[in-house]
């Protein structure tokens, strides 16, 4: 087992550095990643490009031995038209 700052630094090389080279420029709109120890929240402007993050994230954790906890792993529409789109549904 390693230590929580070495796997800190590589789930960096893992998550960070791939959304911002790699995954960034594919989406359409907004989108900003933050980033606590092993938790990390990402927030979308458009619900197509957090789909796609989705599914990019799950091969991209695949590829490493990875997973995501997917009861702790979510899509939440939030922002000022949130309650209005879910009220039309």
């Amino acid at each position: 087992m390693c230590s929580p700052v070495i796997a800190n630094i590589y789930m960096h090389y893992v998550r960070v550095w791939w959304y911002e080279e790699k995954v960034k420029p594919l989406l359409r709109g907004y989108s900003g990643l933050m980033v606590y120890a092993d938790d990390f929240v990402a927030c979308f402007q458009y619900k197509e490009d957090a789909e796609k993050f989705h599914e990019l994230l799950k091969r991209r954790m695949k590829h490493f031995g990875l997973s995501l906890e997917e009861d702790k792993s979510r899509l939440i529409e939030f922002g000022r038209f949130a309650e209005e789109n879910r009220r039309r549904r």
